[in-house]
């Protein structure tokens, strides 16, 4: 597709967007932008008229004048009120292009950079339209318009005066352009000092830096950074201004000239008798005015045209097919694939029929999830995950530990069909319940942050207060308006702590979970940020809560591997050892020594409580 015809469907979509108040919008440009052309018409047989001695007929025009001036006054006011219409509508049905876009992308596809740069550029796209955009884009076509009726005008007047001006435009065009290049070069070079600059400004300015550079007493040293680099920046702006502002003054005084020359011009032909006054006074003034509209012309038309619109993500594909979403894109796909394959599953080799492992062999049977032969990159060349083969039971409790970086977590986007994998295939029931190790924090009340959790079910108010007691919660109870506390301190609600959010995090996948009874119950780490007590009360109440579901957890500290039937330990991508956590710390050396660090952090905090740690 080639530039211009990608230019024009996106002009297009833009047009479309913005429904039928566009078409209003259109014709009030149209009205204003032929109305000076009208003006400097009736000025010039006014003028005739007068300089005839028909002072009728030239205030007949001058009536006329005022008239048509009192309308487009009108025109004028109610012309905003359309455009924000206009781009109200666009803004809206752009953005709901754009999400159903990336609803449609799988997280494999969200992973790659490309497609996040790319998104990233469609959202900062319909932003720049909505946000002086078509305010812009307005603008230039009542210029255009107006420059062209002037124009017409002109060229009925004098032939030779609108080429003059032309010509004029011309250079002042090509010396804009000239000083455009020379900045935009100028911004390129010294694009890293600026955003060495704003990473200073930034840590300067910011709580998240404020707290260590205190602590460190560094705040002082970062300054200095900041100010050597700002006036480095200053310094450089400054010679750069003079020689762009050398092309801008010439390309102006260029065309300030050549309209100098068309006026002059046209008092020689009064004074000689070949122009009459009026059409001497539609030179003068349509001169004037056409060498402006050509000014803004350039203004105008430097920030619409100069803007690069990334919309190719919203044309892709027909809205229709764009408002389709599929809730779970990887795991129905997967599910397909091993439905074909079910016949050939064979257990995981050594391992055997017990909670991980299906009887019968059969996975429609006992089986909750099955993988086989999984294997997933990031980037396509280091593997996280390396050749995973495994059953689970339903009902089963599995533990998932490991070292950081042992792929626990990919493995858990994976059961959950959030991921693809590279090779191999996941067959999974229904996920009734998943928390996120990177869970959301919604500015929304407490009650719709535990309720988002299933929206469809949002007026059970039991069902939420008893997924917030599950997770030792009750905090809720106390804030200010306790479930319909805003959860955003910037517009006077209550914040909370780290472990507050991950317990109401908790809360959320909870509520879902409570109301798909022997679902599969996926949760990343979900007491990372509690300190062992709590932990081990939530997961324990977590744990009960859900018998007869199938639950699969990844811990840290070991200590929550009691609650498990089977524990599965994880290194650099593989399964490495599983069995009972008494079996394993019998039999694994690996997780004999995690069991050893995580003992000897759970006596720390013992002391440090001053209590028992159960």
């Amino acid at each position: 597709m080639s530039r211009l015809q990608a230019g024009l469907v996106q002009m297009w979509m833009i047009v479309r967007a913005g429904d039928r108040a566009i078409w209003v919008l259109l014709a009030l440009i149209l009205a204003l932008g032929v109305w000076p052309g009208f003006m400097v018409w009736a000025i010039k047989h006014s003028v005739n008229q007068l300089a005839n001695g028909d002072r009728n007929a030239s205030l007949a025009y001058i009536g006329i004048i005022a008239g048509a001036g009192t309308i487009a006054i009108l025109l004028n006011v109610i012309q905003p009120y359309f455009l924000r219409k206009v781009k109200d509508h666009v803004y809206h049905n752009l953005s709901i292009r754009l999400f159903d876009n990336v609803n449609r992308r799988t997280e494999n596809e969200l992973l790659r950079a490309s497609t996040r740069n790319r998104i990233s550029s469609t959202s900062e796209s319909v932003s720049s339209i909505y946000h002086g955009g078509l305010d812009g884009l307005s603008a230039l076509l009542q210029v255009i318009i107006t420059g062209f009726s002037l124009t017409w005008i002109l060229l009925v007047v004098a032939w030779w005066a609108p080429l003059l001006i032309l010509a004029g435009t011309v250079l002042n065009v090509w010396l804009m352009k000239k000083a455009a290049a020379t900045e935009s070069d100028f911004l390129q070079s010294i694009s890293e000092k600026t955003r060495l600059e704003g990473t200073f400004l930034d840590m300067l300015t910011t709580l998240k830096s404020a707290k260590e550079m205190r602590v460190f007493g560094i705040s002082g040293w970062v300054k200095d950074k900041w100010q050597t680099e700002q006036i480095r920046i200053a310094q450089l702006t400054i010679r750069q201004m003079i020689k762009t502002g050398f092309y801008r003054l010439a390309g102006q005084l260029g065309s300030g000239v050549v309209t100098t020359i068309v006026l002059l011009a046209g008092l020689w032909k009064l004074w000689q008798g070949t122009l009459h006054p009026g059409e001497v006074a539609a030179l003068l003034i349509g001169g004037l005015h056409l060498e402006q509209l050509l000014g803004l012309v350039l203004s105008q038309g430097k920030h619409w045209l100069g803007r690069k619109m990334f919309l190719a993500e919203l044309i892709q594909q027909p809205a229709e097919e764009q408002s389709k979403t599929v809730a779970n894109p990887v795991t129905e796909t997967v599910a397909n694939t091993a439905v074909a394959k079910s016949t050939n599953i064979t257990p995981y080799a050594g391992m055997d029929t017990g909670t991980v492992g299906c009887q019968n062999n059969d996975i429609h049977s006992t089986c909750a999830i099955s993988v086989r032969q999984l294997t997933f990159s990031y980037d396509g060349d280091h593997d996280v995950l390396k050749n995973i083969n495994f059953d689970i039971e339903r009902g089963a409790r599995v533990a998932i530990v490991g070292a950081n970086g042992s792929g626990k977590s990919t493995l858990m986007l994976m059961l959950a069909g959030l991921l693809k994998p590279d090779h191999g295939f996941v067959v999974s029931e229904d996920t009734g319940g998943f928390c996120l190790q990177d869970y959301g924090r919604y500015k929304l009340s407490a009650a719709e942050n535990v309720y988002l959790g299933d929206i469809t079910r949002k007026e059970h108010t039991e069902d939420i207060m008893e997924a917030l007691k599950l997770t030792n919660a009750q905090f809720v109870n106390t804030l200010p308006q306790g479930l319909q506390t805003e959860l955003w301190p910037e517009v006077g609600g209550s914040d909370l702590s780290e472990g507050q959010w991950q317990r109401l995090a908790l809360a959320r996948s909870m509520f879902r979970a409570i109301y798909r009874a022997g679902s599969v119950i996926i949760m990343d780490e979900p007491t990372s940020k509690l300190d062992p007590s709590n932990e081990l009360s939530i997961l324990e109440s977590i744990i009960n809560r859900l018998e007869g579901y199938t639950v699969l957890f990844v811990v840290h500290r070991l200590v929550g591997c009691a609650f498990a039937d089977t524990v599965l330990l994880m290194d650099q991508g593989e399964i490495r050892d599983y069995g009972t956590h008494d079996g394993l710390l019998q039999t694994s050396e690996p997780y004999q020594a995690m069991w050893k660090a995580s003992s000897s952090f759970m006596e720390t905090m013992k002391e440090e409580e001053g209590g028992d740690v159960a």
